[in-house]
């Protein structure tokens, strides 16, 4: 049976957390847990391990804001650790396979247990499509070294369940996720008209479409706890909707992220939603989805947020996220989302795009860019989001659309909304003329209405409130 209201803590595995992993067994290799003893380096054919300094490029900024734009654990990782993270995800539904690196990128110093849970962590909290990972394994007598780098390892994923997830039947599960979620995209189950309504909706018919397993009965099954659970079997636990969001969200690039943590002395997992003002908001969709209806308490709400129906506590209050999150410090709103705000992205048409089609550009905000995928009307369009581009895609009904690339807010195409680019959208708002007749001063129309005029200035002014240093208009 599904939850009730008065049962408000959500029982949730949390695999980033645990501190050991069940995983299917393999032969000849070498199991990498949370806890394990300090000699748990296979002899590399002979060699010593040398004391080198960590790899080139490795880089922590768990808590910094050089990059704090970006939201996913991926770009916390260094280049050794993303080609292992490429590889995994690369190769979905596929349990063994060997890696091979460039002489010079993997240190052999840098081959530690804590190396690899960084790892772990990040697919775990990045890719919900890849539901099955819980664990790994370097296999011994495949692990090459010159003594300095590591030549090649055998990667070997576990699965948190082995008599659930199998190396036959996975690539068949994780086909049958991906449909269902291109069938989701395809039926236009989702409302496109800006990311308010775009998120309310997913919110909605997850709440519609999943119910919260009896814990004490068969019916609760490992699968609850990731998106295959979710949107396939419709049933999930707090796992289980969260991850479904993200994979929603992260097939129309909205920036979105699962956050584990606590509720009481229960494990519980959320997520946090970027909004088109810049802004993260929270959403606690588990909660949100009961028995008698679906409540809005949990939706966009900030950490100082109060709830109504759920016994009146603060955000904060009743959601502690785990310490060794492996995320960015993200900038989380005090305060509920205002949906009735003008907000610096509105594109009306779509979730991350506006055509113009008597000028043919094709506008996007500079709040999105850093993602690489860009939508029109829900349409991947394969589109590169560098300002200026030419592009060419064609939509539903294969008509050929074509033109130029404009990102809102960022005139001089460098990627971030800066004091050059609002002094530049100054310049035109004052002129003689300010109507809209290129590129860059498409790229300052933030309203859309064909001028640049201090309605625009005003936008984007309010496109700084939240943002890290990078986007501040007062530097």
């Amino acid at each position: 049976m599904k939850k009730l209201v008065s049962t408000l803590l959500c029982f949730c595995l949390l695999f980033l957390s645990l501190s050991t992993v069940a995983m299917a067994s393999f032969a000849n290799s070498l199991v990498i847990t949370e806890v394990i003893e300090d000699s748990w380096i296979v002899d590399v054919k002979g060699e010593n391990s040398f004391n080198l300094s960590d790899s080139f490029d490795k880089r922590y900024f768990l808590q910094s804001d050089e990059y704090a734009y970006h939201y996913d654990a991926y770009s916390q990782l260094d280049k050794a650790q993303k080609i292992v993270y490429d590889s995994i995800v690369s190769n979905p539904g596929i349990l063994s396979f060997e890696i091979s690196f460039d002489d010079g990128v993997f240190a052999y110093s840098d081959f530690e247990q804590n190396y690899f849970t960084e790892i772990m962590n990040a697919v775990c909290t990045d890719r919900p499509d890849i539901f099955y990972y819980a664990g790994y394994s370097i296999g011994g007598g495949n692990l090459y070294s010159n003594g300095n780098y590591i030549q090649s390892i055998v990667y070997n994923i576990g699965v948190y369940d082995e008599t659930l997830y199998t190396a036959s039947n996975l690539p068949v599960y994780y086909n049958a996720l991906m449909t269902e979620v291109d069938r989701l995209i395809s039926s236009n189950t989702f409302d496109l008209s800006n990311r308010y309504n775009f998120i309310k909706s997913v919110h909605d018919y997850l709440a519609q479409t999943i119910y919260y397993p009896d814990l004490t009965t068969s019916d609760y099954v490992m699968s609850a706890h990731d998106a295959y659970g979710a949107l396939i079997e419709g049933r999930a636990v707090c796992q289980g909707y969260s991850d479904a969001v993200k994979l929603i969200c992260d097939r129309y690039s909205i920036p979105a992220v699962c956050i584990s943590g606590t509720s009481g002395n229960a494990g519980h997992m959320w997520n946090g939603i970027q909004m088109d003002d810049g802004i993260w908001y929270l959403m606690d969709l588990t909660w949100d989805d009961q028995e008698s209806r679906t409540y809005y308490d949990f939706f966009l709400v900030g950490t100082q947020s109060t709830n109504t129906y759920f016994g009146g506590l603060k955000f904060y209050e009743e959601h502690v996220n785990d310490d060794n999150l492996a995320l960015p410090n993200l900038n989380y709103s005090t305060v509920k989302y205002n949906s009735s705000q003008n907000h610096f992205s509105g594109f009306g048409s779509t979730y991350n795009s506006r055509f113009d089609s008597e000028n043919g550009y094709l506008s996007l905000s500079v709040f999105d860019i850093n993602k690489s995928k860009v939508y029109f009307d829900g349409i991947y369009t394969g589109i590169v989001p560098d300002h200026g581009l030419s592009f060419e895609f064609e939509d539903y009904n294969d008509n050929v659309i074509d033109g130029y690339v404009v990102v809102v807010g960022d005139p001089d195409g460098d990627g971030y909304l800066t004091r050059d680019d609002y002094d530049y959208a100054s310049d035109l708002a004052v002129g003689g003329d300010n109507s809209v007749d290129d590129v860059n001063s498409a790229a300052c129309d933030v309203n859309g209405d064909g001028y640049v005029d201090a309605i625009d200035l005003a936008l984007l002014h309010l496109g700084e409130e939240g943002l890290n240093t990078d986007y501040n208009l007062e530097g």
